[in-house]
């Protein structure tokens, strides 16, 4: 009995001690991993933004930046004021919660920073060391901690440049850093209470399971190993998940930690319809919702005529203009009916829910007259295009892709055919016209091959006025 107490004790020391030891070491790397992986999510976040708006600046205010005046300064880009535009940057701060700021040099003209007055702090200026890293160097920035006002934020800038290529300001994006260290705190304090609790059973547990549980401790440390590295994608040893204790919630709490950053909406930049990989899918979707719920659906490639031509004659700009009229055209045609995407260059991708062959075709027919009516204005220049159109219908035993290939195949056959065209088979459900049900086998009409006609009747001397065969 002594001897066996002297065991339990001796388990006790042996397995207990350094597994608490070890708990203490793995939470705190994987602490540290944690928060520095939740940093690299937030500067991606605020690059993606920052990006983004200079490319709205880009192309709502196309041209370079020139500041004007000496006691009230005016900021210009291109031929558009933009000291009192900030519509699309407060949108983004009621959307997000991210604070947008647009400097010329190192002074914000553009802000969606409030002080405690809630007043914008415009006119103010950069930190010395923002000013220094970015507009000296002419390259991006992100921090983890920047004082704006009375705020510490996570903040990220990047360089605007003119067209000769000076750094002539920057776009600066802030997330509050108590809203991200809160966020990190939700998520550590919960694992950190699980890993005390879980490594006081296992010490209770080892004294009552002494060889099971010091195999399981095993498995516990090779898993938390894993994520003091970062592989929060490991799963738990089947061995473990059923215990149903808090080692299971210690897993799934660090599942939970994996899911961390949110979609944004998949747009194309220039045209504003969806993107390729935003099309996918909805394709994806509606060809799983004809599987499962027989909701049939209808796709159409469609392509601008000669759209090179209008390159080559008018310039690149005036493509960008033609490409945004026909993508307005088919944006407005396609409300509530499905959706509208550029599936690459010229290329555009229709999606009907819900329509038979003909009725979609239909459509299309409508959406073609409307792009033929279209003027598009780029300069002093009025520029009309066409387009051709191929469609096909989504089939249950088929997938996305043949129907896809198979609709591209019929906007091939309307190119190489005359353009300005819409291509589309007669489903092989269309009703007939009513009077084809009384018309009798023999009746319907056959079809003579002319020369085989004319070889019948110069053999029959009927050439020159014989009867009708």
């Amino acid at each position: 009995m002594k001897q066996k107490k002297s065991l339990k004790r001796s388990l006790l020391v042996m397995a207990v001690i350094p597994v608490l030891i070890l708990g203490m070491v793995v939470t705190y790397f994987a602490m540290e991993r944690f928060t520095k992986t939740m940093h690299e999510e937030v500067e991606c976040e605020l690059s993606y933004m920052a990006h983004a708006v200079d490319d709205m600046l880009n192309m709502v205010y196309p041209g370079d930046y020139v500041l004007y005046g000496d006691k009230i300064l005016t900021l210009v880009k291109g031929e558009d004021i933009l000291n009192d535009r900030s519509e699309y940057i407060d949108a983004i701060k009621e959307d997000t919660g991210l604070e947008v700021s647009i400097f010329h040099e190192n002074i914000r003209f553009l802000s969606t920073i409030e002080n405690k007055q809630g007043e914008k702090i415009l006119g103010t200026f950069s930190h010395v060391l923002v000013e220094k890293d970015v507009l000296e160097s002419g390259e991006a920035q992100f921090y983890d901690s920047v004082e704006i006002g009375d705020k510490r934020y996570f903040a990220y800038y990047l360089p605007l440049f003119n067209s000769d290529g000076s750094c002539v300001g920057m776009i600066g994006v802030a997330k509050s850093a108590s809203e991200v260290e809160k966020m990190i705190q939700t998520a550590i304090w919960p694992l950190i209470l699980i890993a005390i609790t879980a490594m006081i059973i296992t010490g209770f547990a080892t004294v009552r399971y002494a060889t099971g549980l010091i195999t399981d401790l095993r498995k516990l440390k090779d898993f938390m190993k894993e994520i003091a590295h970062g592989n929060l994608k490991k799963d738990f040893d089947y061995g473990l998940m059923k215990r149903n204790d808090e080692i299971t919630d210690m897993c799934k709490s660090a599942t939970d930690m994996q899911k961390s950053l949110r979609e944004l909406i998949e747009q194309d930049a220039l045209t504003l319809l969806e993107n390729r990989r935003s099309a996918n899918k909805l394709l994806n979707t509606m060809h799983k919702k004809l599987v499962e719920e027989k909701e049939k659906y209808v796709l159409v490639l469609g392509d601008i005529d000669f759209f090179k031509k209008v390159n080559d004659t008018y310039g690149h700009d005036a493509g960008d203009e033609v490409l945004k009229g026909v993508a307005q055209i088919l944006k407005n045609s396609m409300r509530g009916k499905g959706f509208a995407a550029r599936w690459g260059g010229e290329e555009f991708l229709l999606g009907f829910r819900g329509y038979s062959m003909s009725m979609a075709a239909a459509e299309t027919e409508k959406i073609l007259e409307e792009i033929r009516k279209k003027r598009i204005q780029y300069e002093e220049t009025e520029i009309c295009v066409t387009m051709s159109f191929g469609i096909a219908k989504g089939k249950e035993d088929g997938t996305v892709d043949s129907v896809i290939k198979e609709a591209d195949d019929r906007l091939y056959y309307a190119k190489s055919n005359g353009r300005n065209q819409v291509v589309f088979p007669l489903e092989e459900d269309e009703p007939k016209q009513e009077e084809d049900k009384n018309v009798k086998k023999e009746e319907q009409p056959i079809e003579v091959d002319e020369e085989l006609l004319d070889y019948i009747k110069e053999l029959k001397g009927e050439n020159d006025g014989g009867a009708d065969i």
